[in-house]
């Protein structure tokens, strides 16, 4: 008969040794083997990542995770110029959870749509390409928060926006009472933001 403390160390134990196993090496295996076949394995198993560049990071997240240097080592050199509005509108969200989505505006550096619910305007989605105003990208140096990777801040009590790679500013700016700061960071989310930072 086992003890509890007995019976807990071997669950433990077992569950380690399943999680070992499943990246195609065995920590905790009784047979004992030398250090530098463990690296190998390692190596083998997580990875460039995890066996060069992890040592120095909090965790495994952040290897995966892009950030805005890595999508800019990733795309050609932008034009100084505002882009045209045409090109942000394949990455506004798609209708859904009962919202309509209308065009409203179309301008140099700038697309906008409302989001209409029973036929009436909920809120306004836009992107703004900033590179003509960098006071407005100036002011997320201030952010405390993220929103899929991106810094996010408030900007007054009906409006949430997120900057894009350095660059683009998509907004959600609520029109009804009803939409609350939640759903605008929600549909913030709904955003393609990884096709926008590619532009």
């Amino acid at each position: 008969m086992y003890s509890n403390t007995e019976q807990n160390g071997g669950n433990l134990y077992n569950a380690s040794t399943q999680i070992a196993e499943s990246f195609g090496f065995y920590i905790f295996t009784a047979r004992p083997f030398r250090r530098g076949v463990l690296q190998q394995r390692i190596e083998f198993a997580l990875g460039e990542c995890a066996a060069r560049e992890h040592a120095g990071r909090k965790s495994c997240r952040d290897c995966a995770a892009p950030t805005q240097t890595q999508t800019a080592q990733n795309r050609p050199p932008r034009s100084n110029k505002p882009l045209a509005g045409g090109e942000f509108n394949k990455f506004f969200p798609a209708e859904s959870d009962g919202y309509t989505r209308v065009a409203s505006q179309e301008k140099e550096g700038f697309a906008e749509y409302k989001l209409k619910k029973d036929g009436k305007d909920a809120a306004m989605l836009a992107i703004t390409d900033t590179v003509a105003n960098p006071e407005a990208a100036a002011k997320f140096q201030q952010s405390t928060r993220q929103i899929n990777g991106y810094p996010a801040i408030d900007q007054g009590s009906t409006a949430t926006a997120v900057l894009v790679d350095n660059r683009f500013q998509v907004k959600v700016l609520s029109r009804s009472p009803t939409f609350t700061k939640e759903d605008r960071e929600a549909w913030l989310q709904k955003f393609n933001f990884a096709g926008i930072a590619g532009l």
